[in-house]
């Protein structure tokens, strides 16, 4: 008894350590990173009223569930840089939870240490979790799906009644139809979960046997009878019709999402390589880091996590041999959107928050499969039963002090002063040279997102002088640049100053002047008076800051003749 106490002392004090570490990782320094291009534009178009968010949002290949979430978040509770990330936060912590406790059931407590370990220190996860986007938002719906799926096919879901079967069935949908409104790649996660429903009803009917009882790992919660007692439908039913309410609930909105991916325009990702589907795992365990050394760190988590999934997968116990069918499906996501990629490239290591979760618990399937038979190995099979808790334990210690140093390097160099988008540091340096009638011209529409949001916010140092901010439509940037969410009212082009002049178009007021603003290599390197063939054009001044190699910020102040 004094040992079970102790076990559970032990396991306690884990399990809250590890959370306290995904809440601080997730939320310390949140206000110190200006907003990068990303950021600034689901701000911008979380501002605009509904209608107008619908609109823009339909040229773009993201569904507006995030953007109108944030719409009320922002009237609540304003838009400085820490309350735009925050709802990131609760959705990246509540993902951490939720793979959490999907393997406490399935892998037992001891394992779910492991994996609370791994979603804690995942740089993918933390990342997600960090900014004012919509990944982690949809991470957090398709771990869910995920957990449900196995829930209703390996038989833990009915609870013994057929309502809380189809309870499992409605949030089950609610989840699926949320991982399609959030991100278009929601498409093929459903299309994933949905082929591997379709499975395992096709295969519970040939078979003719009902959903998997009682079993599972030491540790584990114990299962009860699957949902076909009695004439009640079996969970892989429910979980089947539960996959096409929600899909059948984005069907509103999938003519825009097709337009926007079949529209010919380039988006902005390359075509992958042919190993970047196992760096995207790697990136979801240990970080970016293309060094020796990350390569090293994630191999054994990434063989271990082979050794979990032919474990699971080859399991007398049904509820195992699911576990491992569900995690298969979550990690071959990565390779799945790799080869569509192939065809038309939509692949960011951002976009893969979903097989975070499922990679996790194949991990600690594999740590759980190896520390059973460590006793076996060494010759101590008698204590086998006593040592695994203490084995799985140092595993997860271990698997923390691998993964822990990575995720720690990535969040310091998040917080550096030159990670982020220097264009708040260009306006304020601008800001007290400022004067009426001047107006800010962003030549690239990556410069136009965050230029709009700082001098929203730099309201104060401009002294009450009201300046336009408008787009460039210059055709600098060849990818997709999401300039469908910058309103048409203020774009300029050619057209705009040959019909309008030069005054008028760029509303100019007497005296006023151009700041010509760039924050790309691409812009950057043609910004010059040239850029807009103005007449009488007279360059008068050139900033350059940020040490960001990606998106270096400039400044070129123009003054136009009479």
């Amino acid at each position: 008894m004094k040992a079970l106490r102790r076990g559970t002392t032990r396991w306690v004090a884990s399990a809250l350590a590890l959370v306290a570490a995904a809440v601080l990782l997730r939320l310390i320094g949140l206000h110190e990173r200006p907003l990068f291009r990303d950021e600034a534009a689901s701000w911008l178009e979380a501002r605009y009223a509904l209608p107008d968010l619908l609109d823009h949002a339909a040229g773009e290949p993201y569904p507006p569930l995030y953007a109108l979430l944030m719409h009320g978040w922002i009237r609540l509770f304003g838009d400085s840089e820490a309350v735009l990330r925050l709802p990131s936060v609760l959705a990246g912590t509540a993902m951490v939870l939720v793979g959490w406790r999907w393997a406490h059931e399935a892998l037992g407590r001891w394992s779910g240490l492991v994996a609370l370990g791994l979603l804690t220190f995942s740089p993918l996860a933390i990342s997600n979790a960090r900014d004012a986007r919509m990944y982690a938002l949809e991470a957090l719906f398709a771990t869910v799906a995920w957990w449900f799926i196995w829930r209703l096919t390996s038989g833990r879901a009915s609870g013994g009644s057929r309502g809380s079967t189809w309870l499992h069935g409605v949030v089950l949908a609610v989840a699926v139809a949320g991982e399609l409104w959030t991100l278009s790649l929601g498409l093929v996660v459903a299309g994933m979960q949905g082929l591997l429903v379709l499975v395992a009803v096709l295969a519970a009917r040939r078979s003719g046997s009902p959903s998997p009882g009682r079993g599972g790992p030491a540790g584990a919660l114990p299962l009860r009878r699957g949902g076909r007692s009695g004439s009640g439908p079996s969970g892989e039913t429910v979980a089947l019709w539960g996959i096409v309410a929600g899909g059948l609930s984005f069907l509103p909105w999938l003519p825009s999402t097709l337009a926007a991916a079949t529209n010919g325009d380039p988006f902005w990702t390359p075509t992958p390589g042919f190993f970047d589907w196992i760096l995207t795992w790697q990136v979801a365990l240990v970080g970016w880091d293309g060094h020796t050394i990350a390569n090293l760190a994630a191999a054994p988590l990434l063989l271990l996590a082979l050794a979990g999934l032919v474990g699971l997968l080859r399991s007398s116990d049904p509820p195992r041999r699911w576990s491992g069918r569900v995690l298969l499906a979550g990690i071959a996501l990565v390779p799945a959107i790799w080869a569509v990629s192939q065809v038309r490239s939509i692949y960011d290591h951002r976009y893969f928050g979903a097989a975070v979760a499922p990679l996790a618990l194949a991990v600690a399937a594999g740590v759980t499969l190896v520390a059973g038979r460590l006793p076996r190995w060494t010759g101590r099979q008698r204590h086998a039963r006593r040592a695994e808790p203490t084995t799985v334990l140092v595993a997860a210690a271990l698997t923390c002090l691998l993964t822990g140093p990575f995720a720690l390097e990535w969040l310091s160099d998040w917080r550096s002063p030159d990670s982020g988008s220097p264009v708040r540091d260009l306006v304020r340096v601008i800001a007290p040279r400022v004067r009426p009638g001047d107006t800010l011209l962003a030549i690239d529409a990556r410069a136009y997102f965050p230029l709009a949001y700082e001098v929203q916010r730099a309201a104060p140092d401009l002294r009450g002088v009201s300046v336009p901010v408008l787009d460039w439509v210059s055709g600098v940037e060849e990818r997709y640049n999401g300039a469908s969410l910058i309103d048409d009212a203020v774009k300029v082009d050619d057209a705009a100053l040959q019909r309008l002049g030069a005054r008028q178009a760029l509303r100019l007021g007497p005296g006023g002047r151009v700041w010509l603003i760039a924050s790309s290599d691409d812009a950057g390197g043609a910004l010059d008076t040239s850029v807009l063939r103005l007449p009488g054009a007279v360059r008068q001044d050139r900033l350059v800051l940020g040490a960001d190699r990606y998106e270096p910020a400039q400044a070129l102040l123009i003054e136009l003749g009479p």
